[in-house]
């Protein structure tokens, strides 16, 4: 059997000049060119004829060379073949934008986020605006001139700087000496709307500004008359006798009671003197003769005292400067003690008045008209004698 003469002879390429190596070969022996990323040998079969190599030809002025030639002959320029180099060039990335709802990136066209689905054709909502927040200047510290602060010594009524007359009892109050002036911290305070003045009642009197719940002036001390809610007469009590002088002589006022207070008006002799006359003429035209017309006159300060009961409570304060009033509502008590004058038909009372005001004493007859008066209005306030009682004219005392 005829021996096999072919041997396989292994080779190795260099990948950039093409040329065989040994099969250990790490560096081309033809360009230097590194072997060690060469795949492994290819066994080739003996006999197998190498395919010609073509001869290289000069790129630079065409001259044909051999196969192991590896610069040009005429003008020194390499026969390799190298891979023109080509620049990059830089590609422009297609638009992008970025979903709202998660933050992926998406391409321009799309009209849904490929993650979470999100519409890209509605604008999202505009993002909350928050309003600067403005900050007032840095309190500062200054002197204040404290306002002098007076309240009324009876009812306790703030009284305005100027007033010289409680604006609700009409109590007269003094001038105090103004505090001095005390750090006080100031801060600039917000802007404000302000509301358009509404006008104020006055006084009728002295044009002095007078709020709702006042029921003096201030300044003057003239009774507030207001339209609504008017003061009204209950009744009046006359001839009651104010003592002075140890005893000696009175003074002769009408208690007119009102829904509110209590007035003490004062007969003046010239309204005495009036009311004397008046009874004097009224009696003459009845054709009363001397006596009669005494006897009327006598009387004329009783009947004197009952046209208080047409006149309305501010008429009847302001007709003599020696009347005054006291609330109803300062009264604390009315005490009546029983006075022995010596007559046995003519009876009185000694009446103290206590207030918030003071305390006034007066002389008044024993009527029944007035004790009802009295208790209707002042009602447990009224303390009578004890064992007192009396009805129909008829007095019973049980002690």
């Amino acid at each position: 059997m005829p021996a096999n003469n072919s041997m396989e002879i292994i080779m190795v390429y260099c990948p950039e000049c093409g040329q065989s190596n040994a099969p250990h070969a790490k560096f081309c022996r033809h360009c230097g060119a590194s072997l060690a990323d060469v795949s492994p040998p290819v066994p080739v079969p003996a006999g197998t004829p190498t395919p010609p190599r073509e001869p290289p030809v000069c790129r630079s002025c065409g001259y044909i060379g051999t196969p192991d030639e590896k610069f040009c002959g005429t003008c020194g320029s390499t026969l390799r073949e190298e891979t023109p180099v080509v620049p990059a060039v830089p590609v422009p990335l297609p638009p992008t934008r970025t979903c709202p709802a998660c933050g992926s990136v998406m391409s321009i066209e799309m009209k849904f986020c490929g993650e979470c689905g999100a519409s890209m054709t509605e604008r999202p909502a505009p993002a909350s605006v928050t309003p600067p927040v403005f900050s007032p200047p840095a309190s500062f510290v200054t002197q204040v001139q404290a306002e002098a602060v007076r309240s009324c010594r009876f009812c306790g009524n703030p009284v305005k700087p100027g007033e010289k007359f409680c604006s609700t009892c009409g109590t007269i109050v003094k001038d105090e000496p103004a505090p001095a002036a005390v750090p006080v911290a100031v801060s600039t305070p917000p802007p404000v709307s302000v509301p358009l003045p509404v006008a104020e009642p006055v006084c009728a009197t002295c044009g002095s500004p007078v709020a709702d719940t006042e029921k003096f002036c201030g300044f003057c001390g003239t009774p507030v008359v207001r339209a609504m809610g008017a003061e009204e007469v209950i009744g009046v009590i006359g001839n009651a006798k104010k003592m002075k002088m140890f005893g000696v002589s009175y003074d002769t006022y009408t208690l007119v009671i009102t829904s509110r207070r209590m007035i003490f008006a004062q007969l003046t002799q010239a309204l005495a003197n009036v009311a004397i006359m008046e009874a004097q003429v009224k009696a003459k035209a009845e054709g009363k003769v001397f006596l009669g017309i005494v006897q009327d006159q006598m009387a004329a300060s009783f009947g004197f005292a009952m046209r208080y009961e047409k006149m309305t409570p501010d008429q009847a304060l302001l007709e003599t400067p020696g009347n005054i009033a006291i609330q109803n509502s300062h009264i604390s008590a009315i005490k009546m003690q029983l006075k022995d004058s010596g007559n046995t038909i003519y009876h009185e009372f000694k009446t103290v008045i206590e207030s918030k005001d003071g305390k006034y004493e007066f002389i008044i007859a024993e009527d029944e008209r007035f004790t009802n008066l009295l208790k209707t209005v002042y009602g447990d306030r009224l303390h009578m004698p004890p064992g007192y009682f009396l009805k129909a004219g008829v007095r019973i005392k049980f002690f």
